[in-house]
C-alpha cells in the first residue's frame, strides 16, 4: 500500500502540474491502509484541512484508477510531528544571499514562470480532468466504436459537429473515460481552449449555492461565457430538480448559440428520462446520440492486457483469457477481478497460476453475471411498451401487442438459459413460434433504428438492474 500511495502521489503531481502540486504531500506518511482506504498523517493541521477541502476527491480518483477499486484517501493531522506548512519545501527553495538575507532559488523562479504559463497537464487538471484518461488508454471494440469515433471528431473540432454529443450506457462501461478523453484531446490540440468537466450533481449543487450566496453572475460567467467545451457527466442526476434543469437549459442554449461544444453522458437515452423537462430532453436529443455497451470477450481481454501493463505486472496470457471469459460485467468489475487475483498472489507470496485465479474469482464472477430470468425480461419489456404481461402472453393479435411480444421472446432467448421449448411454455406458445419471433426480430433490428433503441433500453435495465 506504500507503493500505491507513492504512485498515487506521482499521478497527482502529473495531473496538477508542478506549479499547482502542493509540496506538503511529499511530507505525508502512510499511517494505516487496507483494501478500502489509505490514511495519511502530516504534522501540519492547515495542510490536512486544505487537502480535505481541495484535493481529497481528486486523490481518491487517482487512487481508484491505479488500484482498480474505490479507495478513500484521508490526510490527518499528527500533532506529535507538527511542522510549518510547506516547511521542508521552503527550506529547500530559499537560501542566503551574499548579504546574508534569504534569496529566492532558481526553482522558485521556474515555478513562477510555470504558474504564468501553465503546462497542458496543468490545464487538464484545472479543467477537472485526468491526463491518463485519454483516447490512447481507451480500449475500442464493437461495444463502443461508434461513440469513440464521434468523441474524436468532437475533440478535434469542438462546436463544429455533433453538438451536443450525448453518450449513454450502463455503469462502468467507459462513458466518463470517453468524456474525459474529449477534454484531454481538445486541450492537447489547442491548449488555449477553455474546458470544464463537471458532474450534473456538482452543477446543481453549485447552482443552489450561488442562489443562496447571491453569486449567480459568477456561476453563469463560469458555465456560459468562460468555457468553450462543457462536459457534463451523469445528466440524469438532475431529474426532479426543476430549478437546476431550468438553469442547465439556459446554459445549453447560451453555449450552443455561441457555437460552443457541450458533451453529456447519461445512463439512458433522453426520452427515457421521465422526470426531465420535455424542452430539455428535446435539446439533448438534437445532436448526436451514441451508446457504449458491455464489452465483448475480445475487448475485455485487451482491457486486461492494458491494465496489467499499467500496473507493471507480467500476467500470463492464460490467466487474462480466463478472467476475460469469466467476468462478463462492466469494466470496473473486470479490473477489480484482475486486481483481486494479482493482489492475492503478491500478498500470499505464491505463483500467479490458473488455479490461483480460479480460486479467487468465484465471488467476482458470480457478482458480474446478471441474474436474468424470463420474468425480468417480460416485466421490463412491458414497461417499455406500456402493455401488461397478460397482453404479451395473450392470443389476440392486436397490433400494439405484437412488437413487445416478439421483443420479449427475442430478449429471453438472448439473455436467459431457457431453451426454445422452455420459452414456448413460458410465453404459452409452441417453440416454433418463439423461433419465428426471434428470427423476425433479428431482421427488423437491422433496419429499424427506433426499434433498436427501445430494445437497448430494455437491455440496459436487464443488465444494470
Amino acid at each position: 500500500m506504500l507503493d500505491l500511495w507513492h504512485i498515487t502521489r506521482q499521478e497527482l503531481r502529473r495531473v496538477l502540474g508542478e506549479a499547482h502540486y502542493p509540496s506538503y504531500l511529499d511530507a505525508a506518511r502512510v499511517r494505516t491502509s487496507d483494501e478500502e482506504s489509505i490514511v495519511l498523517s502530516i504534522g501540519d493541521e492547515v495542510a490536512s484541512i486544505l487537502f480535505g477541502k481541495n484535493l481529497q476527491p481528486l486523490a481518491e480518483q487517482c487512487a481508484e484508477r491505479i488500484a482498480g477499486r474505490p479507495l478513500r484517501v484521508v490526510l490527518e493531522f499528527d500533532g506529535a510531528a507538527q511542522q510549518t506548512l510547506f516547511g521542508a519545501a521552503a527550506d529547500a527553495d530559499v537560501h542566503s544571499g551574499s548579504d546574508g538575507r534569504p534569496a529566492r532559488s532558481s526553482s522558485i523562479k521556474r515555478s513562477r514562470a510555470a504558474a504564468q504559463e501553465p503546462s497542458v497537464d496543468a490545464r487538464i487538471g484545472a479543467a477537472g480532468l485526468s491526463p491518463i484518461m485519454d483516447f490512447d488508454s481507451f480500449v475500442v471494440g464493437g461495444c463502443n466504436r461508434f461513440a469513440s469515433a464521434a468523441a474524436r471528431v468532437v475533440a478535434e473540432a469542438p462546436g463544429q459537429t455533433y453538438n451536443p454529443l450525448f453518450i449513454y450506457g450502463g455503469v462502468g462501461l467507459g462513458k466518463t473515460h470517453l468524456m474525459n478523453a474529449i477534454g484531454v484531446g481538445a486541450l492537447r490540440a489547442n491548449p488555449s481552449i477553455r474546458v470544464r468537466y463537471v458532474s450534473a450533481e456538482t452543477f446543481a449543487n453549485e447552482f443552489h449555492t450561488s442562489i443562496t450566496n447571491r453569486r449567480m453572475d459568477e456561476f453563469r460567467q463560469k458555465n456560459r461565457f468562460d468555457v468553450d467545451l462543457l462536459l457534463v457527466d451523469d445528466i440524469q442526476l438532475i431529474q426532479r430538480m426543476e430549478k437546476a434543469q431550468e438553469e442547465f437549459f439556459h446554459t445549453f442554449n447560451a453555449l450552443t448559440q455561441a457555437g460552443r461544444q457541450i458533451v453529456v453522458t447519461c445512463d439512458r437515452i433522453p426520452e427515457e428520462m421521465s422526470d426531465m423537462q420535455e424542452r430539455l430532453k428535446s435539446r439533448l436529443a438534437m445532436g448526436l446520440i451514441c451508446d457504449v455497451q458491455v464489452p465483448d470477450e475480445e475487448t475485455r481481454l485487451e482491457i486486461l492486457r492494458r491494465k496489467a501493463a499499467a500496473m507493471n505486472v507480467s500476467a500470463p496470457q492464460g490467466i487474462l483469457e480466463f478472467i476475460a471469459a469469466s467476468v462478463r460485467g462492466n469494466v470496473r468489475q473486470l479490473q477489480g477481478a484482475l486486481h483481486r487475483v494479482l493482489s492475492y498472489a503478491q500478498l500470499q507470496g505464491v505463483a500467479l497460476t490458473l488455479d490461483v485465479a480460479r480460486a479467487q474469482l468465484p465471488r467476482v464472477v458470480q457478482e458480474s453475471k446478471p441474474r436474468i430470468g424470463c420474468e425480468d425480461v417480460l416485466r421490463f419489456t412491458c414497461e417499455q411498451f406500456g402493455v401488461t404481461p397478460k397482453d404479451v402472453r395473450g392470443r389476440k393479435r392486436i397490433a400494439r401487442h405484437v412488437e413487445p411480444r416478439k421483443m420479449a421472446m427475442y430478449l429471453a432467448r438472448k439473455h436467459t438459459p431457457a431453451s426454445y421449448p422452455e420459452l414456448g411454455a413460458f410465453f404459452e406458445r409452441d417453440h416454433t413460434t418463439i423461433l419465428s419471433a426471434v428470427s423476425s426480430m433479428e431482421r427488423a433490428l437491422r433496419s429499424d433504428d427506433t426499434l433498436r433503441q427501445r430494445l437497448e433500453a430494455v437491455e440496459r435495465r436487464l443488465l444494470n438492474g
